[in-house]
């Protein structure tokens, strides 16, 4: 998630990393400044292979769309859930999963 946020980040923006705990969960966010993903396309950039720009396709195998479908898939897989939220060129991806309890 931080290097989607970097690669499409405005230049000279800041990215913005928070972690927070409330009750039985963390919680990670991570926002940046950019072009917005619009509101019927942000639960689609989970999908595997899906880009939201088609026009931006680097050539490399390090950029086939599967990176948030690959962190979707183990955010779950800890009974985790992930989210995007767009808007006025501000985006932020929110990632929560469970704390470990120890025994």
């Amino acid at each position: 998630m931080v290097s989607n946020a970097v690669r499409y980040a405005e230049e000279g923006s800041t990215i913005s990393v928070e972690i927070s705990e409330s009750g039985g969960s963390v919680c990670t966010a991570i926002s940046n400044r950019g072009t917005t993903i619009p509101a019927e396309l942000q639960a689609r950039v989970f999908d595997r292979f899906y880009r939201v720009d088609t026009a931006r396709r680097e050539g490399t195998t390090m950029n086939a769309g599967l990176g948030m479908a690959i962190t979707r898939s183990i955010v779950e897989a800890h009974k985790g859930r992930i989210a995007c939220e767009s808007a006025e060129g501000h985006t932020t991806f929110t990632m929560t999963l469970p704390k470990l309890m120890s025994s």
